[in-house]
């Protein structure tokens, strides 16, 4: 790539300080592709990233998102190594747990997962209850899947890990810097308008979040992304839990949980999740009812917590693509733009392999590590919609945020 040496000038451009951003901008600096600049408009993790519960697993239904997740996972066991820092990842499992309709597609997907190189196992009932006694399963729930080396982690601490360690090799970091528009020439991409003036880029990567729509309109870009409100609460143990419980999917209730460093269960659920039509101006905390709401799903779960204090909650956005999965990658017809967009809440546990992969593709035209030509926009143009034909759920979305 030709280096620029004018401080108006950059080789990339990255719009978005979140952890898509920050990780690319890693595998970047790491690779010397000259002179990278990163625009955050506010601070970094005030978007999704901060939000994020922070769940990290490779047991999706789809080949595809399973890679990223597999090759993702190797940094988050490795943190220290790789990238530097820590991004407090816990590997303490996943329980997978299903309807009993839903079995045979599990199974299905574990098969495919194990040869992949995951190790996740079918468990009987029995088991669950030794991995952890306070949770209750259905008398019509026999098996479930666990993911031993599943866990969560840290989405601030692992951001910040990503931006300390790309600074180190060279990356610039503009923050309170916003992109206005995306300037080109002939579907040749020439840089950045920001409200700080033109930066002049042969590359930029849109991985701005909420904000991607405003950025594509001007270009004609329409990827059906839809911003959607998600809402995440913290229970206090009771004194009745005996012990510290695993990551949990629960396709039965449609929530997710996993446990916090600090005695508390930290749950999200389908039912607190909405688009978002219209202005963008929503509330960051969560409504009473809705509280209540979780508390007593939580408790179908484990009984224990049905009279569990809330210790703290939050909302955010995220931004949803019309099936549900990530865009990634070039946008066309437009020569030098990428995206990272419409992750549909999910990307934190992928955004290392994201990052990886993405960086492969701007230098060398084609990304090695993981196949990311799934992703690409230019799916959207098919007859047939991504759907994944064994979903554990009716429609094709993932409960995992």
């Amino acid at each position: 790539m030709t280096k620029h040496a004018s401080s108006d000038c950059a080789d990339v451009v990255i719009i978005g300080g979140g952890i898509n951003g920050t990780s690319l901008a890693f595998h970047l600096a790491r690779e010397k592709a000259g002179k990278i600049v990163v625009l955050e408009k506010s601070q970094l993790s005030t978007g999704a990233t901060g939000k994020s519960g922070g769940l990290v697993r490779c047991n999706y239904t789809n080949e595809a998102e399973a890679r990223l997740a597999l090759t993702s996972l190797e940094y988050f066991q490795n943190w220290e190594g790789i990238v530097g820092g820590s991004c407090g990842f816990d590997p303490c499992g996943l329980v997978v747990i299903v309807p009993p309709g839903k079995l045979a597609d599990l199974k299905h997907n574990m098969s495919w997962q194990r040869a992949m190189g995951i190790p996740i196992r079918l468990i009987a009932r029995d088991e669950v209850n030794q991995i952890d006694s306070s949770m209750y399963m259905e008398e019509s729930i026999d098996y479930v899947g666990f993911e031993e080396s599943a866990g969560y982690a840290d989405p601030n601490a692992a951001n910040y890990s990503f931006m300390k360690a790309s600074r180190d090799l060279g990356a610039e970091y503009r923050i309170g810097t916003g992109a206005v528009r995306i300037v080109h020439s002939n579907n040749q991409v020439q840089g950045v308008l920001t409200n700080q003036g033109m930066i002049h880029s042969p590359v930029v990567v849109v991985a701005a979040g909420i904000g991607a729509n405003r950025l594509f309109a001007p270009l004609g870009l329409d990827l059906g992304l839809t911003p959607t409100l998600t809402r995440i609460v913290t229970f206090r143990w009771t004194p009745e839990r005996t012990q510290r419980h695993p990551t949990c999917m629960d396709y039965v209730h449609n929530t997710w949980f996993r446990p916090t460093s600090e005695s508390c269960t930290l749950m999200g659920s389908e039912s607190g999740v909405r688009p978002i039509h219209g202005r963008i101006r929503t509330s960051e905390s969560v409504p009473d009812h809705l509280i209540r709401e979780y508390r007593e799903l939580l408790a179908r779960r484990y009984p224990v917590m049905n009279n569990a204090n809330a210790r703290g909650n939050w909302a955010g956005l995220f931004m949803t693509s019309p099936d549900s999965r990530p865009v990634i990658g070039p946008l066309e017809p437009y020569s030098g733009l990428y995206t990272v967009a419409g992750d549909s809440g999910t990307s934190f546990k992928t955004a290392p392999s994201i990052g990886k992969g993405l960086s492969e593709l701007i230098l060398h035209g084609k990304a090695s590590t993981v196949d990311l030509s799934p992703f690409y926009a230019s799916r959207f143009d098919r007859v047939q919609p991504w759907v994944d034909s064994h979903r554990y759920s009716q429609d094709n979305a993932t409960i995992s945020r």
